[in-house]
């Protein structure tokens, strides 16, 4: 996947893990095989994807045949998903319209009926996305309108789309982190560092206190790392605030401060001493010593 195109799947995602985390649901559908691929999407969510959870509420508009063939009957085909989305969408909800060429009538009468009900709407469309494209809040595009390339290429999207909500709807929380499923030489999976990042969040064995002695004092006391974070960071704040130079005695421009300085680094990687040498760059601090100063 480009990057390009990454953009409308995380929003896609968004809206529907936000759908959710307020009690609503994903109401997909589409046609022939898109409808194939509406039903293996709620089937993800309802069941499980990759790890076990809690279902997520998710409706495939095109299972119920008695549905499908009475509204068929009396209003027409365009009507099929439309009538569902009036009986079943409330406001908060989303729905997921499916469309090869961007032009069904039967989603954009679906997309029609969601509007001034509240539910947000995502097309997954081929070519640049017709009508249907245009008339959804959210709109995935696939590279090409072949549809037997459509078809794989949506089902990798909204896979993508099933992971990331999979991932982040578990009260309110992030459950797992993964790389580039794309990437040759980890397919996705953890890389000992990321593992480690994940873990010193997530895991257990996380302090969330540590010891503080107060300037004068004789004792140490324990604090939350939060409030220890802010005094650093205030403290990092006023002393660059109070040793800040604009220009040197020569009167050129240097824009530094020479209160805080930085060394060591030794139990770090590189990368990460790369990110501390970018902070320690914006705020001003020069004096650095460690494997990323260069």
């Amino acid at each position: 996947m480009m990057d390009a195109d990454v953009k409308p799947v995380i929003d896609a995602a968004a809206a529907i893990v936000d759908a959710m985390k307020g009690g609503g649901k994903l109401l997909v559908f589409g046609n022939g095989g898109s409808a194939s691929d509406a039903q293996h999407l709620a089937s993800e969510l309802v069941g499980r994807f990759e790890r076990q959870r809690a279902g997520f509420a998710a409706i495939a508009l095109t299972t119920d045949a008695s549905v499908l063939t009475s509204v068929a009957n009396d209003y027409g085909y365009e009507q099929v998903f439309a009538r569902q989305v009036e009986a079943l969408g409330r406001a908060g909800d989303v729905s997921m319209g499916i469309t090869t060429s961007g032009a069904s009538p039967n989603v954009l009468a679906a997309f029609e009926a969601a509007r001034p009900r509240g539910v947000r709407t995502i097309a997954l469309t081929g070519r640049d996305g017709g009508a249907a494209g245009r008339a959804a809040d959210i709109h995935i595009e696939q590279l090409t309108y072949e549809a037997r390339r459509m078809d794989h290429r949506g089902s990798v999207k909204y896979g993508r789309a099933a992971h990331t909500v999979e991932q982040c709807v578990d009260d309110g929380r992030i459950a797992d982190i993964e790389g580039d499923e794309d990437s040759p030489i980890s397919r996705g999976r953890l890389c000992p560092k990321g593992a480690a990042t994940f873990q010193l969040v997530t895991g257990d064995h996380r302090l969330h206190h540590c010891l503080y002695r107060r300037p004068g004092g004789k004792e140490w006391e324990p604090i939350p790392l939060e409030k220890a974070m802010d005094l650093v960071a205030e403290r990092v704040r006023d002393t660059r605030d109070r040793t800040w130079e604009q220009k040197d005695g020569k009167g050129k421009d240097v824009q530094r401060t020479l209160g805080i300085a930085h060394l060591g680094g030794a139990t770090l990687d590189d990368e990460e001493n790369y990110l501390l040498k970018k902070l320690y760059t914006a705020l001003g601090i020069v004096q650095v010593e460690n494997q990323a100063r260069i």
